[in-house]
C-alpha cells in the first residue's frame, strides 16, 4: 500500500505539467485518486492512508498546498528575451551574445 500511495504521489509531482499525452494522463489519475473520497476500495486513496496510519484528509491538504505553490511559482517565473547583436568578421555576418551589462539590462536591473 505505502507503494501505491508513494507511486500516486510521485507521478503527481512529475507530471503537473506535463505536456505530453502520457504525462498528461498519469497526473490526472494520481490526482482523481488523491482527491476521491468516500469510496470503500480497498486500495482508495482513504483507505491506503488509513490503513498505513495517515490521517487522508491532511495528507490531501499537503498536496493540494504543494500543488498551488508549483502553479503559482510558474506564473510568476519571467522570461527574458536576451538581444544579439550583430559582429561583422571576414566571413560574414555572425550573431554574438550581449556583454554582461547586456544581459544585465535584459534583466532589469
Amino acid at each position: 500500500m505505502l507503494a501505491v500511495l508513494d507511486d500516486a504521489i510521485a507521478s503527481f509531482q512529475k507530471y503537473i505539467f506535463a505536456q505530453d499525452r502520457k504525462g498528461k494522463t498519469l497526473f490526472d489519475e494520481a490526482e482523481e485518486w488523491i482527491l476521491e473520497e468516500n469510496s470503500d476500495w480497498p486500495f482508495s486513496f482513504e483507505t491506503v492512508c488509513e490503513v498505513l496510519g495517515f490521517n487522508p484528509d491532511y495528507v490531501r491538504q499537503g498536496v493540494q498546498r504543494w500543488k498551488e505553490k508549483k502553479v503559482a511559482q510558474r506564473r510568476t517565473a519571467e522570461i527574458y528575451r536576451l538581444p544579439l547583436r550583430p559582429e561583422g568578421n571576414e566571413a560574414g555576418l555572425k550573431l554574438s551574445r550581449c556583454p554582461e551589462e547586456g544581459f544585465q539590462k535584459a534583466a532589469g536591473r
